[in-house]
């Protein structure tokens, strides 16, 4: 058994009869079509064990507010001249000038777009609009 052992290594090498084969130019290899698996996303987190979930950003459309032309108000000529208190009655009246034109107010009373909201022993305010002002006794 050990002259079979040595003399494949150190023996005549003969050369075996070489068998070829032919392989024909059509050959059909049938071809398996791969499986697509779909994974579902995991929200779960690995180490708290807490799912979170990602929230969709939602954009926000903010509507333009039209820019509203501010007219500014024009203000009658008007001239404080003081009041006067009846005995029978509890409101005063107001005497005014008001475009070169005497008139007489109560307060409270509205007249050409102006109110009478408070009196003073000097002044009275007025309302105009969305604007107020003080007019002093001439």
């Amino acid at each position: 058994m050990g002259y079979k052992l040595i003399s494949s290594f150190f023996g005549k090498k003969e050369v075996d009869s070489i068998s070829t084969t032919v392989v024909p130019k059509s050959v059909n290899f049938k071809t398996e079509k791969e499986e697509v698996f779909d994974l579902p996303t995991i929200f779960r987190d690995p180490f708290l064990g807490k799912y979170t979930i990602q929230k969709k950003e939602v954009s926000i459309k903010m509507p333009h507010r039209k820019v509203m032309k501010v007219r500014e108000l024009i203000w009658p000529s008007i001239e404080y001249y003081g009041f006067l208190k009846g005995e029978k009655s509890n409101g005063s009246l107001l005497l005014f000038k008001i475009n070169n034109k005497l008139e007489r107010i109560r307060k409270g009373e509205k007249f050409e777009g102006l109110e009478i909201k408070e009196i003073y022993q000097d002044s009275v305010l007025i309302f105009f609009g969305n604007e107020k002002k003080i007019f002093v006794k001439k």
